[in-house]
């Protein structure tokens, strides 16, 4: 039974900016006793986002949850990696039965966790791989997840990990070391179970090492045991003595005893990759053609499938090649409204079209560096990409050319947030409830500010 009332079409957001897809919670998140994740649109781009909601009543009853979730803000904001679930935008939200709580809205990853599908052994290592990239980014900027388990790890179209859930994630040092018991037992640590150490970096390679058994096995390990083998069936197979050492060695109940760090786990799981000589996990480099080459291969696709199938796709196919024609030509056009409508009109279809689009928009920017129009794409565009520096100057040109845009400032600050500039965003933010001293979002982001100025 559902807490909260969020009818699909509910609209919500500072702005509006959001709206429910559906009234019923995601049903992987329906366990989860602190909130309810619901899936959410973008009214603007139509893309899709999960939306964490904190259930009343729980914030009634632990005043701990607020500050968890203020945390969890806080640590997503920090991080920006691509193994790591991406935050868009957090707040306070009231349900359509005037009940007030706080969001949180974060990438949607629609095919579930590492374990919600069958994966061969050279995928799992490949999705252990990931994990570790992403805990060594974790751990790099002294934060500790301590809930590593596979409901947390999303797969993303069948190749890619995102790490999801730091409400319970804290930030360490060498002096001040964490003690408290949190996480799920069976993937928990003996020092998180039992308070008999502090807490370090270490709990997250056991959590691991005891993740990575049950992706193999499918097997829920007992709480707080080393696993010194696996299941019977499993001893037949080739890389059977190199996984079970890995998991072994990860799950070490004296944390002294346990990889290092991550990246010495990482070290193993690729020589175990190149023994069973799996594929190394490599970006593709895009390889840059000619226009004119795209053209004659485009034509010559065209011609064969035209004299081979037939003329009933013939008008379809020729409409696609116009505008593949009309992008080239925009690209080369000097036309300045051309150039910003075009740009426009490809941020509207998404992320995937986000390059195509900075490409119109700079050009437009370089005939008429005065006109405000595309600098808030460019903003967005940037912040999406990673480019955080040019994100900032395209924010902080909307800010000079349209002053009395609040909006304009907002994002300004939550850009300078991203790259780590606290005070500026600060700044900005303050700047903002001179103007609209009841933004409750925007006192929301001084908070978490504050939090980390200090």
């Amino acid at each position: 039974m559902t807490e909260l009332n969020f009818p699909a079409g509910y609209i919500f957001g500072e702005h509006g900016e959001y709206m429910i897809l559906r009234s019923a919670p995601l049903s992987r998140n329906i366990r989860n006793t602190f909130s309810e994740v619901y899936l959410a649109v973008k009214t603007k781009t139509r893309k899709k986002f999960a939306v964490k909601v904190l259930r009343p009543s729980v914030i009634r009853k632990f005043d701990r949850v607020i500050n968890d979730f203020q945390a969890e803000i806080k640590i997503l904001m920090e991080l920006n990696h691509r193994y790591i679930i991406k935050i868009e935008d957090f707040g306070t939200i009231i349900d359509a039965n005037d009940m007030p709580s706080f969001y949180l809205v974060t990438e949607f990853i629609p095919h579930g966790n590492i374990l919600s599908k069958e994966y061969t052994f050279n995928q799992q290592i490949n999705f252990s791989l990931q994990v570790c990239e992403g805990l060594a980014f974790i751990h790099k900027n002294n934060i500790i997840h301590r809930d590593i388990k596979p409901d947390n790890i999303l797969v993303y179209e069948g190749k890619i990990i995102k790490i999801v859930d730091f409400g319970i994630a804290k930030f360490y040092s060498d002096e001040d070391m964490i003690s408290s018991v949190i996480g799920a037992p069976a993937y928990a640590a003996q020092e998180q179970i039992s308070k008999s150490q502090p807490i370090t970096h270490q709990v997250d390679i056991y959590s691991l090492g005891k993740t990575i058994y049950t992706m193999i096995t499918k097997i829920v390990p007992p709480p707080g045991v080393q696993i010194t083998e696996l299941p019977e069936k499993y001893l037949d197979y080739p890389w059977s003595k190199d996984i079970t050492y890995i998991i072994k060695r990860s799950t070490e109940l004296a944390p002294s005893s346990r990889y290092k760090d991550v990246n010495q786990l990482k070290n193993d799981l690729k020589k175990l990759y190149q023994k069973s000589k799996i594929p190394k996990f490599i970006k593709r480099k895009r390889v840059k053609k000619s226009r004119t080459s795209l053209k004659i291969t485009f034509a010559l696709l065209l011609f064969i499938f035209i004299f081979t199938i037939g003329y009933s796709k013939k008008d379809e196919l020729l409409s696609i090649y116009r505008g593949f024609r009309s992008i080239e030509f925009f690209k080369n056009s000097e036309n300045q409204e051309e150039l910003l409508q075009k740009g426009v009109e490809l941020f509207n279809l998404g992320y995937k079209e986000y390059n195509q689009a900075r490409i119109f928009l700079e050009k437009a920017v370089k005939l008429k560096p005065d006109d405000p129009r595309a600098y808030p794409y460019l903003g967005t565009i940037y912040s999406e990409l990673g480019m955080l520096d040019k994100s900032i100057i395209s924010w902080q040109i909307a800010v000079r050319l349209n002053s009395d845009n609040l909006k304009y400032k907002i994002n300004l600050g939550k850009t300078y947030f991203q790259a780590g500039k606290y005070r500026e965003a600060l700044r900005e933010w303050k700047s903002v409830l001179e103007k609209d001293p009841f933004n409750k979002t925007v006192n929301n982001l001084i908070l978490v500010a504050e939090i980390n100025i200090k």
